[in-house]
């Protein structure tokens, strides 16, 4: 696990190393790698150093968590690489708007399919920027995929633009209209409705409070003014009792002079 790194921008850095540092740098047994908390992490690798297929050939698992400045993870070739990768899950990359990106030479890549063979579960959760899987015409093949989630990407409207295998795929988050591209784009409608209701929901619920907050400060105005009203009823029958004290004690003192 590669964690909360601020100033992490390539994972695997290679350059001005010697070739059996770079060799050192393959890491031939890893399996699993979680990316988490790099905020400035722009790419995984620089290919013209490091040769994916060596890198990436055990790879099972990856797990790309909160990386705001990563745009894609992988190039074709990298993909291609991924000949033991089981499990990618990516979340909460706000700036990522495609998982594998187009080649330098996208021409040779549209004639050879990506295929990820062994890939099984693919979750992709609060991409708020990701398009699509892949937004160049590139044909995938993935006969293993099974759990595909994806949850909170609003700009999603297509799993890829070129020919898509994905035999064993049967349902997405209990959705499925025949394939998975169409399945995405269910999903796209049904998500965009959603943030409509949410933002009637939200409108309503502003109007709401706004009436509850003027409601409140009518009340309150109401109570000053009752406030008012009797501070003067007070002072009215306070200024009455002192006038019907200060005439009977001007009775009382007529009654004194008489009697003297």
């Amino acid at each position: 696990m590669i964690d909360d790194c601020a100033s992490l921008v390539e994972v695997f850095e290679v350059e001005g190393l010697n070739v059996e540092e770079r060799d050192a740098v393959l890491l031939p047994m890893l399996e699993d790698l979680s990316l988490w908390f790099l905020p400035k992490l722009e790419r995984l690798l620089n290919e013209k150093l490091l040769f994916p297929t060596c890198l990436f050939r055990n790879l099972k698992s990856l797990d790309v968590w909160s990386c705001g400045n990563l745009r894609n993870l992988f190039s074709p070739s990298m993909a291609r690489a991924l000949v033991h990768l089981k499990t990618l899950e990516i979340q909460n990359c706000k700036m990522m708007e495609e998982i594998v990106v187009k080649g330098e030479n996208e021409e040779a890549d549209r004639m050879n399919k990506i295929v990820i063979p062994q890939l099984n579960r693919l979750y992709l959760d609060s991409l708020q920027s990701l398009t699509s899987f892949c937004q160049s015409p590139y044909a995938f093949d993935l006969p293993l995929l099974e759990y595909v989630r994806v949850y909170n990407c609003p700009k999603m409207k297509a799993f890829s633009m070129g020919n898509l295998s994905t035999p064993k795929l049967r349902e997405v988050m209990g959705v499925w209209m025949g394939d998975l591209n169409n399945t995405i784009q269910e999903l796209f409608k049904r998500e965009r409705k959603r943030l409509e209701v949410d933002q009637e929901i939200g409108q309503e619920e502003h109007l709401v409070k706004e009436l509850e907050v003027n409601q409140e400060i009518e009340q309150e105005e109401h109570l000053v003014k009752e406030s008012e009203v009797n501070q003067e009823e007070h002072l009215v029958k306070e200024l009455e009792v002192n006038q019907e004290v200060g005439q009977e004690e001007h009775l009382d003192n007529n009654d004194d002079d008489h009697e003297n």
